[in-house]
């Protein structure tokens, strides 16, 4: 698009609209010839016509958008946003949005209504570095909601402002959501070998134990704080083997079977912690060993 003086005043006041309207004519959705009155519009005549089935898009919210590099990968995220009026409904009160912060959150729309999230794509909070850990534990809880047959988990999850208390919802509900189907393995598998899973993979050692049963997968996830209980499907399966590593230090790992040959998928100590060169070297020669 050429630097007419419109285009010019548009890049000064509103950036991103002026992004929105540069891509529709570079994809051919929109001819220069047409562009160039368009250009000349008021922004809001501007809004309504690229985008004439919202309701909720607005000139005010489309300042708000804060893209630094104005690469592919931000322009995803602000068509996601502009063409989704409940996403824009959800942080139409946020001072701004952090394209950044999105990124975590934009595939989960129901995250973005939680107080906390909203919080930190404005651009305050002490939490932005957890963004990733809070995705997670959102994604987590709303799983275990569903598990136990939660009502309305939004509502309480509406009412989290703080990491702190995402964390006493996530594992208030993981919990319970274990507690259930530990109940639900006794009632329903007791009288089957392995309680229903597969033989291990592979044969353990003295200090690298196979989990046979499902409470104990689930057992395993709750004492180590990690949520390897959500890879019950695969151990069911057949397709994985979780394993207790007891020593040198105290891990989980995860088998699996690819182009015939054993592979440690996962290995991690309580809480997700990275485990020390000790650990490893011993787990590695273990997989050495069952592919011999």
């Amino acid at each position: 698009m050429r630097a007419t003086r419109a285009a010019i005043d548009l890049a000064d006041s509103n950036p991103i609209l002026l992004w929105l309207i540069a891509s529709k004519v570079a994809s051919n959705k929109l001819t220069y010839q047409k562009a160039k009155p368009l250009l000349e519009s008021k922004q809001k005549a501007i809004l309504k016509r690229m985008y004439p089935g919202s309701n909720a898009l607005s000139v005010s919210f489309i300042k708000k958008i804060q893209a630094t590099r104005y690469n592919a990968k931000e322009f995803q995220l602000v068509s996601a946003l502009v063409e989704n009026d409940a996403n824009i409904n959800s942080l139409r009160h946020c001072t701004q949005v952090n394209l950044d912060i999105l990124s975590y959150f934009i595939t989960e729309d129901y995250a973005l209504k939680v107080p906390l999230v909203k919080s930190l794509i404005s651009g305050k909070g002490k939490d932005i570095d957890l963004c990733g850990e809070i995705q997670i534990k959102i994604h987590e809880a709303m799983d275990a909601a569903w598990g136990i047959g939660h009502g309305n988990p939004m509502e309480a999850l509406q009412r989290c402002s703080s990491y702190d208390q995402i964390c006493t919802l996530h594992i208030r509900w993981v919990e319970r959501n274990i507690g259930s189907l530990v109940m639900f393995e006794d009632e329903e598998f007791s009288d089957v070998s392995h309680f229903g899973l597969h033989m291990p993979m592979a044969p353990g050692t003295p200090e690298i134990e196979a989990i046979t049963s499902i409470s104990g997968l689930f057992i395993e996830g709750e004492e180590m704080e990690h949520c390897v209980a959500y890879f019950a499907d695969d151990v069911i399966n057949g397709e994985a083997t979780v394993y207790r590593v007891l020593s040198p230090q105290r891990g989980t790992l995860m088998l699996l079977r690819s182009s015939n040959r054993f592979v440690i998928d996962e290995f991690r100590l309580a809480g997700n912690e990275e485990p020390n060169h000790e650990s490893w070297a011993l787990v590695r020669r273990w997989e050495k060993l069952i592919n011999s």
